[in-house]
């Protein structure tokens, strides 16, 4: 029997609306892209904080996209209505959206193409729908410690010339060293 996530179905509409728009924009849904809505994004490195303040810009592009026709004081209410911390979600979001305005040529987004990057590297990838409804339990246990902070952190982009800098380096740092690292002179982007 599927396990029904109260938090999420008793949230407010805008909460529910806001949450189907970034599984739109990331290409991912399931119970996988609810855990990852409901945990909040923590950090330790002081920059890291950037990082969360740009999955909670999310919500203002969400207000001015679906309250295009709405006066600017409902828009804020609209964006003050999805409340709370930035989520894992909305972190990925974020972090895949810069990637793509770095490196995208194209028209077609490759946000979804860059969250799948990322899941991949953090091993979330590796459970589907089907193993979740078998041990809902397990498997959320499984995915709260593949994003633990300093999981997250190390393994939500993989570089192979790190820089040493003498401190933990911000995920903004690790962004454009995963960009250069994954870039041709000519600045376009090459999957491996």
């Amino acid at each position: 029997m599927r396990q029904i996530d109260n938090s999420l179905v008793e949230g407010s509409i805008q909460k529910k609306s806001y949450y189907k728009w970034l599984c739109e924009r990331s290409g991912l849904e399931g119970p996988l892209a609810r855990f990852l809505f409901e945990t909040d994004y923590v950090w330790s490195i002081e920059d890291d904080e950037n990082r969360a303040k740009d999955g909670i810009r999310l919500r203002e592009v969400y207000s001015e996209e679906v309250g295009s026709d709405l006066s600017d004081v409902l828009k804020d209410k609209l964006k003050k209505s999805i409340h709370g911390k930035c989520s894992v979600f909305e972190l990925l979001v974020s972090l895949a959206e810069h990637i793509d305005a770095m490196v995208n040529v194209d028209e077609e987004p490759m946000t979804p193409i860059f969250v799948g990057l990322m899941l991949e590297n953090l091993g979330l990838d590796t459970f589907d729908e089907e193993d979740f409804d078998n041990d809902p339990e397990k498997i959320t246990k499984i995915w709260k410690g593949k994003v633990s902070e300093k999981v997250l952190h190390e393994k939500i982009l993989k570089i192979k010339s790190v820089t040493k800098c003498g401190k933990p380096q911000s995920l903004w740092m690790k962004l454009n060293d995963w960009v250069d690292e994954n870039t041709d002179e000519e600045g376009y982007f090459m999957m491996e």
